[in-house]
């Protein structure tokens, strides 16, 4: 697995004085319950946002509600800002999967800071080939994959990107069997059966909401396997 550091903070990339400009368009931090639609797919794109704390599902929706989750953003991440480039109408929904307090960045401002600052679009376009990078290896594993396949790639890419430690020093991924299976394109029976046989060849540890990775380097090696391909990840680890 290429781990690629600080993809979720493009702010944080900037010269100092490019990254006080930022900021001060960045308008004050609103906070929102899990479950609120921040936007649609088809909506016309109105801002952009940065996310102080909490998550955002990033995916679309079939007409009888079934999800697929193309990504995860968390604290520092800044999302929505592709529509706003483009001049498309958004291609996805944004979804608070948590209690979600985000900093929005209007139209106006985001593409006055696209048209003024070369430094502000090196890190957009390296961070945009990077997500782009992500995307096309889970569409790969996707097309190409089969579920148990899928499943430990998408574990390990979780492991790295949105892990936490329990208080005895345990890693563990907080996610549902039924987020897991809107991740890998299943349903929550399917994901169900096939992390009861990892549990069973010792990778890992399922508890309620819970998944405890108790072998990363076999999990690996494992993902590894699946593919003929490496797998990218951003990773928040500290």
């Amino acid at each position: 697995m290429q781990l690629v550091n600080n993809l979720h903070n493009l702010f944080s990339q900037l010269p100092k004085e490019l990254a006080q400009t930022v900021e001060k368009k960045l308008q004050p931090a609103r906070t929102y319950a899990a479950g609120t639609i921040l936007y649609q797919a088809g909506d016309v794109a109105t801002m952009a946002y940065q996310i102080v704390e909490g998550e955002v599902n990033i995916g679309n929706m079939s007409h009888d509600g079934k999800e697929l989750v193309l990504n995860v953003m968390q604290s520092g991440d800044l999302f929505g800002e592709a529509s706003i480039i483009d001049g498309l109408p958004r291609a996805n929904h944004a979804i608070a999967a948590s209690e979600l307090t985000v900093k929005g960045i209007s139209k106006k401002d985001f593409l006055e800071l696209y048209h003024q600052y070369p430094e502000f679009c090196h890190h957009l376009l390296l961070m945009a080939y990077q997500r782009f990078h992500i995307l096309m290896n889970r569409a790969s594993d996707a097309y190409l994959l089969g579920l148990p396949n899928r499943l430990v790639r998408i574990i390990e890419s979780l492991y790295y990107s949105r892990s936490k430690k329990s208080e005895d020093g345990q890693s563990y991924i907080d996610i549902s069997h039924e987020e897991l299976g809107a991740m890998v394109a299943a349903s929550r029976q399917s994901t169900n059966k096939e992390l009861k046989v990892l549990e069973q060849e010792g990778l890992l540890q399922m508890r309620y909401g819970e998944i405890f990775v108790t072998d990363i380097e076999a999990l690996s090696d494992k993902a590894k396997l699946a593919a003929g391909y490496e797998g990218i990840t951003p990773t928040y680890l500290k």
